[in-house]
């Protein structure tokens, strides 16, 4: 990852040869690198302030580790993310990872990373021998928070581990909320994962007009689980048909309610590009969580 991110600032020597040898090419290259310096500066600055990590966890099952710190003016909303660093895994990598909650009695904000590469292994590797001296960099929050309060009729999307963005904005909900429908519809290999946010959904399925779906893509439901018997939550096993699984509480709005409803999803590009084109088709705002890194 170091070799190629920065290998790419080799264009720095670049510019300074071409001042070298074009006096002229400041007035057309100037603007850009100062852009990029007041970038780095703001993101530099960005990240500094004391970050204390209160738990890592590690749902081997799952494939997912859970991390809870507090950072000291730190203040993120749902639907943004921040960048982490760990030292002692590396210096120079830098990672996104969206804000997955916050816990009220402890003032800490969560994130839960996937294991789908080194970087993510090797977190799940300190999960199991983290200790208080476990430094963590955090830059940001970064990206648009999602503002469902202006909304009365409320549509998740997530695929897997997407569910982070959705689960927090969920949260951040309470039970007094005035939204006419909210409804999440959440795919997953796993039941696992549906495991690890437990009790985030059982929290969700206290709020007014909710109805949340989850689906099982591979194996099915394992016979003595019966957390999802929560009032609010059903199951169901195989891949949905998400012109049918969607598309039949987007067809219940009309028109005029369609203008104060929104659609936001985080998942697979497969499945936000069919949430997007359906969306579309009823007029309704879209919103989709996604980044570069």
């Amino acid at each position: 990852f170091e070799l190629f991110y920065y290998s790419h600032h080799l264009f720095l020597v670049l510019f300074f040869v071409m001042f070298w040898h074009a006096s002229s090419s400041w007035f057309f290259l100037s603007l850009g690198m100062v852009l990029w310096i007041v970038d780095r500066m703001f993101s530099l600055l960005n990240s500094l302030g004391e970050v204390r990590v209160g738990v890592m966890r590690s749902y081997k099952s799952a494939r997912i580790t859970g991390i809870w710190f507090s950072k000291t003016g730190f203040h993120p909303q749902p639907g943004q993310y921040v960048y982490i660093n760990i030292p002692e895994l590396s210096e120079l990598q830098w990672h996104p990872f969206s804000i997955s909650g916050f816990d009220r009695t402890s003032k800490q904000y969560s994130i839960h990373a996937s294991m789908c590469g080194d970087f993510t292994n090797a977190v799940n590797s300190l999960a199991d021998r983290v200790d208080e001296d476990l430094q963590i960099r955090i830059d940001g929050p970064y990206g648009i928070p999602y503002d469902v309060k202006q909304y009365q009729h409320l549509f998740f999307v997530a695929g897997g581990i997407g569910i982070t963005p959705i689960i927090c904005t969920l949260d951040s909900l309470d039970s007094s909320s005035q939204h006419e429908k909210i409804v999440l519809l959440w795919v997953a290999k796993r039941e696992s994962i549906f495991l690890t946010f437990q009790n985030e959904l059982e929290r969700a399925t206290r709020l007014r007009n909710v109805h949340i779906v989850l689906f099982l893509t591979e194996g099915e439901y394992s016979a003595d689980s019966t957390w999802h018997l929560t009032t609010g939550i059903k199951n169901i096993c195989g891949r949905p048909n998400m012109q049918e699984a969607l598309g039949a509480h987007l067809h219940e709005i009309d028109t005029k309610a369609s203008l104060s409803s929104v659609v936001l999803t985080c998942g697979p590009k497969s499945l936000t590009r069919d949430v997007k084109f359906i969306t579309y088709n009823y007029g309704i705002d879209f919103r989709e969580e996604a980044f570069g890194v």
